[in-house]
């Protein structure tokens, strides 16, 4: 399973479905804003999510890696 692949599962595990959570969609689409806004507020910001919630994703060590991976195929 590739890095990006790992993301696209959710973080935690979902009792009732959620639409104002971290959707698989939610976490790639925040993790191609950072790559090309570096700003986690912003990037936040782009999908409807706040930031609080987006340091608490970029922290998760997935996310760093799917985040250098996608930086390094936008140079």
């Amino acid at each position: 399973m590739s890095t990006m692949d790992s993301l696209l599962t959710p973080l935690h595990p979902i009792r009732a479905a959620r639409f104002d959570g971290w959707t698989p969609a939610r976490q790639w689409g925040f993790l191609r804003a950072l790559a090309d806004l570096v700003s986690v507020s912003r990037a936040a910001r782009s999908v409807g999510m706040s930031a609080t919630a987006a340091y608490r994703l970029r922290r998760h060590p997935a996310a760093d890696a799917a985040r250098a991976d996608l930086v390094r195929r936008n140079q």
